[in-house]
């Protein structure tokens, strides 16, 4: 059971100085429950009109996606890609083996990642007559993201390697250009972990925050354990143009993340911790701006930049009044539509959908677009040469300050 550091009902066990063996049978009564019961939404829920559309699901980072117009949601389900119609609650399917990660490019062409033959490939899918098209992409790919410019592709990949003390995750952040030559790579990181069995879903999470919607920056999370000191994470900006890297932890190297998402004007980031609490951080200076516990470890935020989604919680971005709208969903994975209205869930195999969420206050508006565009010149003019990584950064960092005030 998720419960908040201010639950009355802790309050009350404690004012009534319950005894050590009541105690205990209470613990176990509660551990039982965790364990039997499956995410379900709550009483508060129903205003949002829930609906399990799906079952059988894969939840993890990329199993879900919404198309940009919003009224198609893409996910995968035992070799199938799935695209249901929010208005008509009608799905079409498409066989596709070893298919795991989906996502839509600005054009609406759905992007799938699929194994086939023992070999990762990308699948594009055209929308209206389902016609595939294939490419070979590196091994071990995760998750792939398109960028704004609807020619460029970000690809991540994972590679496990198994020692005699442990086990080999490499990490690897590539460039696609769409119908050009061998992709590009922007970076990549080898670390080691001293388990035989490392966790499945942390080891995906660092998948999940994906591209800053300005200009397409991509957030990696490095899980660093040294030999002499406590674990933490590196929460690293990797520039999708110039492959530059800037360190948004800077060196307060004291906590371990799981997952993020990027505020919508790019400004701010959510962040999990190893335990389930949840961070707001500014993206220039890297203050905290708000904690809470909410037990969640993929964090998800509103197209309108007002609330997070993280857990089966809806936290506001000041972290005031977390609502609970499934519970039992700690590892729950969740994609707004592009309109803020409805909320997909996957969520231990179950895909959910809460409606009726909008409207979504402090909607960015015209202005972040103009200033997409902008961003989108300055980097075409870095790839044609026209000037040099000084300019382009200090250009690039006088237009991001637009966003610092939002």
């Amino acid at each position: 059971m998720i419960r908040f550091l201010s639950d009355p009902a802790l309050l009350t066990l404690r004012m009534r100085s319950m005894s050590v063996a009541a105690a205990v049978f209470f613990l176990v009564i509660e551990t039982s429950c965790v364990t039997r019961h499956v995410p379900s939404p709550t009483a508060f829920s129903f205003k949002y009109r829930p609906i399990k559309i799906a079952v059988d699901i894969e939840t993890q980072p990329g199993c879900v996606a919404w198309a940009n117009d919003g009224r198609t949601l893409a996910f995968v389900r035992k070799g199938t890609v799935n695209l249901y119609d929010a208005e008509s609650a009608e799905v079409r399917s498409i066989r596709l083996d070893g298919a795991h990660s989906v996502a839509w490019s600005p054009e609406d062409a759905l992007l799938v990642l699929a194994k086939e033959n023992g070999k990762d490939i990308l699948c594009t899918i055209d929308r209206k007559n389902l016609e595939i098209s294939r490419t070979p992409v590196d091994a071990g790919a995760e998750s792939v993201y398109a960028a704004n410019d609807n020619r460029h592709l970000l690809l991540l990949a994972k590679r496990l390697r198994r020692l005699t003390f442990g086990i080999e995750v490499a990490l690897r952040v590539s460039l696609y250009e769409i119908n050009a030559g061998a992709p590009k790579t922007l970076y990549e990181f080898t670390k080691i972990y001293p388990v035989d069995k490392p966790d499945r879903r942390t080891l995906s999470a660092w998948t999940h925050a994906g591209l800053r919607p300005v200009d397409n920056s991509l957030l990696v999370i490095e899980y660093i354990r040294p030999p002499a000191v406590a674990p933490y994470s590196r929460v690293i900006m990797i520039d999708s143009v110039s492959g530059e890297t800037t360190e948004i932890s800077g060196r307060m190297h004291t906590t371990v993340y799981t997952s993020a998402s990027w505020s919508p004007a790019g400004n701010m980031i959510a962040l999990t911790t190893g335990d389930g609490g949840l961070e707001i951080r500014a993206v220039s200076d890297g203050r905290q701006v708000q904690y809470g516990q909410a037990t969640g470890f993929y964090p998800t935020w509103s197209p309108g930049g007002d609330r997070v989604y993280t857990g089966g919680h809806l936290v506001a971005k000041d972290g005031t009044e977390p609502e609970m709208l499934l519970a039992n969903a700690a590892w729950s994975v969740a994609q707004w539509s592009p309109d803020g209205t409805t909320l997909a869930v996957a969520a231990e195999g179950a895909l959910w959908l809460f409606r009726d969420m909008g409207p979504a206050l402090g909607r960015p508006d015209g202005d972040r677009d103009r200033l997409m565009k902008k961003m989108q010149l300055l980097q075409e003019l870095f790839r044609n040469g026209l000037i040099t990584p000084r300019e382009y950064q200090e250009r690039k960092d006088t237009m991001m300050k637009r966003t610092e005030g939002e």
